[in-house]
């Protein structure tokens, strides 16, 4: 693949032919070293993405060697104090969401939330008009799981991006369509009274995970909702 891509004459020719664009496009896609120049590229996007990030968005924390124990963790990009920005001033201030108040981080070890399949988030992208996903602006969706079909297709060697499920305006309506979507793309949904809930990830009260119930409302922090079991059980949760 380097030796036919360093021949600008003949990658030229191939372009004239939709055929031979689209065996180009086989022999890419099963290259390593395509795969490897892709996943690069992305990493590289995203650096600069994140590195321009306004207060007000969402990151998540990673590769960070002497405070390894805040990678994972999610928070919200904040305005740095005076004091902050004289101290920190190649990094970004970021509040966490799990209440250990705020980190002065590095860009570079700061990337948009990883979301799990099962979570709900809302489209925040532009989508071409005249197209299939015309209108889908704003919408909520489920981050979902690759079926064999779509891996087979190679849906799971686009590099970086997620297969969410775009749902319908009626409660309780059909998955309209299913999309790959990159994360900068994809917004935490809040969740809303009355949304049906799975709890999950619990540490000191780990015989909940699993347990159903419905959010009532906003808790008493930031990130916090009440949620009141399926038992009857009535308890604040992240």
């Amino acid at each position: 693949l380097a030796k036919f891509l360093s021949d600008p004459q003949q990658v030229w020719s191939w372009m004239q032919s939709s055929d031979k664009t689209q065996q180009l496009s086989d022999m890419m896609n099963r290259s390593p070293l395509f795969e490897k120049l892709r996943n690069f590229g992305a990493s590289v996007l995203e650096r600069r993405q994140v590195a321009q990030l306004p207060p007000g968005a969402l990151v998540e924390i990673t590769a960070l060697k002497e405070a390894s124990h805040l990678n994972s963790l999610v928070g919200e990009v904040v305005e740095p104090t005076p004091e902050e920005t004289q101290e920190f001033a190649d990094r970004k201030i970021v509040h966490l969401e799990d209440g250990q108040g705020r980190v002065a981080v590095h860009p570079r070890n700061l990337v948009f939330p990883r979301h799990k399949p099962g979570d709900a988030v809302i489209l925040d992208a532009e989508f071409e008009p005249g197209t299939e996903h015309e209108g889908l602006e704003n919408r909520a969706a489920v981050v979902s799981m690759l079926t064999q079909e779509e891996k087979e297709l190679g849906f799971d060697e686009k590099s970086g991006r997620l297969v969410v499920d775009v749902l319908s305006l009626l409660p309780g309506g059909p998955v309209l369509q299913r999309i790959l979507m990159w994360p900068e793309h994809l917004q935490r949904r809040p969740f809303q009274v009355g949304d049906s809930v799975e709890l999950r990830d619990l540490r000191a009260d780990a015989k909940l995970n699993g347990a159903a119930g419905v959010v009532q409302g906003p808790g008493t922090e930031t990130w916090k909702y009440l949620v009141t079991l399926d038992d009857g059980r009535r308890l604040e949760i992240r």
